[in-house]
């Protein structure tokens, strides 16, 4: 497919990328832990930490 002048896309090449790989993960999150996001079984306290979890882990990729 060429791009047309007039015609827009729904979505640049870099959201795409970012909403393909979103899915990637959520396919795999549910295969590993059997739940998705949608639950409510965690506080936003909760999920905060989890959060901050999270972060501390990145900051420890970049460190190493």
């Amino acid at each position: 497919m060429t791009d047309r002048p007039n015609e827009q896309k729904a979505v640049s090449t870099n959201t795409q990328l970012l909403i393909d790989q979103l899915r990637e993960r959520d396919a795999k999150g549910m295969q590993k832990y059997g739940v998705s996001l949608d639950r409510d079984d965690m506080s936003p306290a909760q999920w905060l930490q989890h959060l901050q979890e999270e972060l501390l882990d990145g900051a420890a990729y970049v460190e190493g």
